[in-house]
């Protein structure tokens, strides 16, 4: 489903409107509420991250720093859930308890488990965005599932796995056997499961590929590093390593480099990077797969903002495909088509 025009007219008419909208809306509670927070100055906003320590969400925030500081709101706390489902579930309850924020932007994860806190948060008038993977109880879903709910900005995982996986054929093209290895980020994260099942199930279809090993490398460099030595003492001949996310692609480079093997395997990231880019560009990688963070924190902040200081839901698509609207054109970035990708798209 291709939101772009969506994007462009909603902000034509935001432009334009907004000013109707919201004093329209002021005889309603809800625009009660708006007016309260546009007499208090910038509208507040929690971030609430999965991981603080990772790149690509650390790179979301620097986005909705960016869109806070042009659209009129103020970043006023990020939240650390240190990868765990249920911590984040209570970090967006007491955020709601606290009544000190206008607009949640969430990197969620597990999004289907949020259903209750976020339904909590649309009653107390705080407008909430998620970022990457979609908040609601289908997560496959461009649908806005949750009344009040702003938009997701993201991409939908299993078209991802998809990407990662086309990207291992490229890289298998002339070997026979060719031997795989991937490390997932952390299966307990509901949408990564949905990735590496589109992941596994394409590649199923070479007879020339095998996947022979799969181990989490937790989204982080470090674990990834170990992950890939494991896999490396139990597959020596490994032709191909691909993760679903950059930071584990670099510590499977730190692991290949540690044996001996650089140049004899061929490394897959995922998420495009700055230094994801950098390493395809320099030959160091074969390919990483194209999102855009940065990007993505952008328009999810927007979106957040406008829809705090009055913009109607039925002008913000329930939505956003962060990859089909900035232009990037191919999602897996090689050595040949690297210098096309822009920095600023990953933050």
């Amino acid at each position: 489903m291709k939101y772009g025009s969506m994007r462009r007219t909603a902000r034509l008419a935001v432009s334009l409107g907004v000013a109707a909208c919201v004093v329209g809306a002021l005889s309603a509670s809800a625009g009660a509420r708006v007016a309260r927070s546009q007499a208090s100055g910038p509208v507040r906003i929690a971030v609430l991250l999965s991981s603080t320590e990772n790149t690509y969400e650390q790179a979301d925030l620097k986005g909705v720093q960016a869109a806070a500081a042009k659209f009129g709101g103020t970043v006023t706390k990020v939240f650390d859930a240190n990868f765990d489902a249920a911590t984040q579930s209570s970090q967006v309850e007491d955020a709601v308890t606290a009544k000190q924020y206008d607009a949640f932007v969430i990197v969620p994860q597990a999004g289907n488990v949020l259903v209750p806190q976020i339904k909590d948060a649309v009653k107390a008038g705080i407008k909430v965005v998620c970022l990457l993977s979609a908040c609601g109880t289908d997560q496959q879903s461009d649908a806005r599932q949750i009344p009040g709910y702003v938009t997701t900005v993201g991409y939908q995982m299993a078209e991802n796995g998809l990407d990662i996986a086309k990207a291992v054929v490229m890289a298998c093209a002339k070997l026979d056997p060719c031997s795989v290895v991937y490390e997932p980020g952390l299966l307990s994260f509901s949408t990564e499961t949905y990735r590496t099942d589109a992941f596994n199930d394409y590649l199923k279809t070479f007879k020339n590929i095998k996947v022979v090993a799969e181990q989490q490398g937790e989204y982080l460099a470090g674990p990834g590093r170990t992950a890939m030595q494991n896999m490396l003492e139990a597959h020596p001949d490994i032709n191909v390593a691909a993760s679903s996310g950059d930071q584990m692609t670099t510590g499977m480079a730190e692991a290949v480099k540690s044996a001996g093997d650089s140049g004899k395997v061929a490394l897959i990231g995922n998420g495009a990077s700055i230094p994801g880019v950098a390493a395809v560009a320099d030959g160091q990688w074969f390919a990483t797969i194209a999102n855009v963070p940065y990007t993505e924190g952008y328009l999810g902040g927007q979106y957040a903002i406008e829809a705090a200081k009055g913009t109607p839901l039925a002008k913000i698509p329930p939505f956003v495909d962060d990859l089909k609207d900035t232009g990037v054109g191919t999602a897996i970035i090689t050595k040949a088509n690297a210098s096309k990708f822009k920095a600023q798209w990953a933050g």
